[in-house]
């Protein structure tokens, strides 16, 4: 977060503190995942019962990914870098994001450093290759739909400007017209 904010131009302390609260969030986030994690899922994490999935996706994931959502946003607010209207919806962009990161890349993660070692490394391959592939459709289909939409705006964007400058010519038509008749009487 900080090498994003210091190449966005020039820092100030208040830069740097909501930086390093945003990084404090995320921290706060990963223990809190993990002592849901604990409380709810057990220890070892096999995620190899469709209880013990549910237990992992529904508790840790959805809660725990609120912690930096929560974090974050109100350490931008205190900072009056975001609006209070904006808040809710930038809070829900930032627990989704948090939370698909979390359902997509935790299993792939757990197939590299989950212990027991030897329930999770003959998963890796059948978990971590569709698990990737999905994560690389979904970010090439965002890709898309924003590309789109932006396609979209531009067009909606000419169509309005054409228009007013169609309104702009009519307007101007008339007062055109008395202009040229008035030419032709000076010129004679």
């Amino acid at each position: 977060n900080l090498g994003f904010v210091a190449g966005a131009g020039p820092t100030g302390v208040v830069d740097v503190v909501v930086t390093a609260v945003i990084g404090a969030g995320v921290g706060l986030q990963a223990w809190a995942g993990a002592v849901l994690v604990k409380r709810f899922v057990g220890q070892p994490l096999r995620l190899a019962e469709p209880a013990q999935l549910w237990r992992f996706f529904c508790l840790p994931a959805l809660l725990a990914s609120c912690v930096s959502a929560s974090v974050g946003l109100i350490a931008l607010w205190i900072a009056d870098r975001l609006d209070s209207s904006q808040a809710p919806l930038h809070w829900a962009a930032w627990w989704v994001g948090d939370t698909l990161g979390v359902l997509v890349f935790a299993p792939v993660m757990l197939t590299w450093i989950g212990q027991p070692r030897d329930e999770w490394a003959p998963r890796r391959w059948p978990v971590a290759l569709p698990m990737l592939t999905v994560a690389l459709l979904m970010g090439l289909g965002i890709r898309e739909v924003i590309r789109l939409d932006t396609a979209r705006a531009r067009q909606a964007f000419e169509r309005e400007a054409d228009i007013a400058t169609n309104a702009v010519r009519a307007r101007l038509q008339t007062p055109l017209h008395a202009l040229e008749a008035m030419r032709g009487l000076v010129s004679e």
